[in-house]
């Protein structure tokens, strides 16, 4: 997991990504595959939440995985940005990573922690890898939109002026991103 914060993101929704992620992490170090599902799913279901919050959507804690996942990647699809490409296999490719991500909530159901059980769930090797692999694909891909978006926002733009130092060159780039 080798994603940097995106700029302007508060420290608290950077540690709630960084938790979710190292409990992914510590799961496939320990080789426990129930809890790598489990926690693949709940790294997607944080970076989504994260998104969401940093757009300003309201997100009831009641809002099933798949729909919480698309809001999401709806949310930032289209997020323009230098270096971001907008081309038609790109757009295939991370709608394909959304919906295998999509496809975590049933697997966490039938095979992942975070359900009590009377018995230990079965975990292919396999299971786990792909349920690992499948979040940091699409929480790299949505935390690089979601750092674009965030260059535009106003609002975080207003709090770096509040809180922060530019370097060279940045506060240009950060006015011209929002179109001052």
């Amino acid at each position: 997991w080798s994603v940097p914060c995106p700029e302007g993101l508060n420290s608290e929704s950077w540690r709630a990504i960084r938790g979710a992620a190292g409990r992914l992490e510590d799961a496939r170090r320990r080789s426990d595959g129930a809890a790598v599902i489990g926690s693949a799913k709940e790294l997607c279901e944080t970076v989504a939440r994260v998104i969401l919050a940093q757009r300003g959507d309201a997100v009831g804690s009641n809002v099933k995985y798949g729909q919480l996942i698309t809001a999401a990647h709806r949310a930032i699809e289209r997020q323009p940005g230098e270096g971001v490409a907008a081309d038609e296999q790109v757009s295939k490719i991370a709608q394909a990573a959304k919906s295998i991500v999509g496809a975590l909530g049933p697997m966490r159901n039938e095979r992942g922690t975070g359900h009590g059980r009377a018995r230990p769930p079965e975990v292919e090797e396999e299971h786990a890898f792909i349920a690992g692999d499948a979040a940091f694909l699409w929480c790299r891909w949505a935390l690089r939109r979601l750092a674009f978006y965030m260059i535009g926002d106003v609002s975080v733009l207003v709090n770096m002026l509040q809180e922060g130092i530019f370097h060279k060159g940045v506060l240009a780039g950060r006015l011209t991103a929002v179109a001052l």
